[in-house]
C-alpha cells in the first residue's frame, strides 16, 4: 500500500460543475453540497436538470473538496460569502431561477432565500441542528478536543462503512488492515468546524420565515442526520407556498445508486418546471419507495 497523504476529495468528480441545459437556457440553478461533502453528490441532479433544459451551477464551498486540509481554519462566513457570490451571479444571469441545498446546503440556502429570493427554492434533508445534545457545548470543547474522529471505531467489513469511501475515494483499498488502521487515525472532523456549522445552522433556521419564495422540501423518514421532526418544523416556519415530501429514506437522498432516487430525481424535475405534486396519491418510485406527507401550499 501507497502511504499517500489523505486526501478523500482529490478526483475532479468533486470539483465545481456547470451543466448546460442548452442555448438560450432561460433557467439556472445553484445545487449546494453538504458538510463533509462536495458537489460530486450533486451531479446526478444537476445533470437530470440539465437534461430538461436547465443550467445547473453545483458550487464547491470552501475547506471542503481539495481544499479539505484547510477546513479548521474556515469560518461560516465564509461559505456564506462564497455561495452569495455564485447566488448573485445566477440571479442577475437568468430570467427564472432555482436555488437548491442539500443538507448543510440547505442551511446555506436559506441564507441566499432571505437576501435574495430565489423563483424556487429546494431543500433536500435541510441540516439545521446537531442532534446530539452535547452540540451546546462544542464552543468550550473545541479548545479542549481539536477532532473528532468518526471511523475511531468503525467496522470497515460493514456495507454503510464501505458506501461511506466508495463514494469519497473509490480507490482506497478497504480490506487493507493498514489503510483501515490509517482512516481511524487520520480521517478526522476540526472540532472548529462543528462549531461553525451548529452557528451558521442555527441562524438559518431563525431566517427561514423570510424566504417568500415557493418551497420545495424532501425529508427521508429514516434520517438520522437531518431529523424528519426538524424538517417538520421548518416546513411550518418557511413562508411562501410549499411543497412537503417525507420519503421511505435515510439521508442521502440524491445519490443516484439509491432506491429512492428515481422518485426524488422526477420530484425535483417536476417542481423545478413548475409542476404540482397531488397531495391526493402518495408519489411512488423505485423499488415500491413511496412519499409520504405531502402537504403545503402548492407552487
Amino acid at each position: 500500500m501507497t502511504d499517500r497523504p489523505f486526501n478523500f476529495y482529490a478526483g475532479p468528480e468533486h470539483e465545481a460543475f456547470v451543466f448546460p441545459g442548452g442555448d438560450g437556457a432561460e433557467t439556472g440553478v445553484l445545487l449546494i453540497h453538504g458538510f463533509m461533502g462536495s458537489p460530486k453528490e450533486l451531479r446526478p441532479l444537476g445533470q437530470a436538470l440539465s437534461a430538461v433544459g436547465i443550467d445547473a451551477h453545483g458550487i464547491l464551498l470552501p475547506g471542503f473538496g481539495a481544499d479539505i486540509a484547510r477546513l479548521g481554519s474556515v469560518r461560516r462566513d465564509e461559505w456564506i460569502e462564497a455561495a452569495v457570490r455564485a447566488w448573485d451571479e445566477i440571479a442577475g444571469r437568468y430570467r427564472r431561477t432555482i436555488l437548491l441545498g442539500f443538507s448543510m446546503g440547505g442551511a446555506v440556502a436559506l441564507h441566499l432565500a432571505a437576501r435574495r429570493a430565489p423563483g424556487r427554492l429546494i431543500l433536500l434533508a435541510p441540516f439545521l441542528r446537531i442532534a446530539d445534545r452535547r452540540a451546546v457545548v462544542l464552543p468550550l470543547l473545541q479548545h479542549v478536543k481539536k477532532e473528532f474522529l468518526p471511523y475511531e471505531n468503525a467496522d470497515f467489513s460493514r456495507d454503510q462503512v464501505r458506501w461511506d469511501f466508495q463514494h469519497i475515494d473509490p480507490d482506497l483499498d478497504l480490506s487493507d488492515p493498514a489503510m483501515q488502521e490509517r482512516i481511524r487515525r487520520d480521517a478526522s472532523i476540526p472540532t472548529s468546524s462543528l462549531v461553525e456549522l451548529r452557528a451558521m445552522c442555527l441562524a438559518a433556521e431563525r431566517l427561514a420565515a423570510k424566504s417568500s419564495a415557493p418551497a420545495l422540501v424532501i425529508q427521508g423518514a429514516n434520517d438520522v442526520v437531518t431529523r424528519p421532526r426538524d424538517t417538520r418544523r421548518l416546513v411550518q416556519t418557511l413562508g411562501g407556498r410549499l411543497t412537503f415530501l417525507e420519503v421511505e429514506a435515510d439521508h442521502m437522498l440524491p445519490f443516484d445508486d439509491r432506491p429512492w432516487w428515481p422518485l426524488v430525481r422526477d420530484t425535483v424535475i417536476g417542481n423545478a418546471m413548475g409542476d404540482r405534486v397531488a397531495a391526493a396519491e402518495p408519489a411512488h418510485g423505485a423499488d415500491g419507495v413511496s412519499a409520504s406527507n405531502v402537504q403545503g401550499r402548492f407552487a
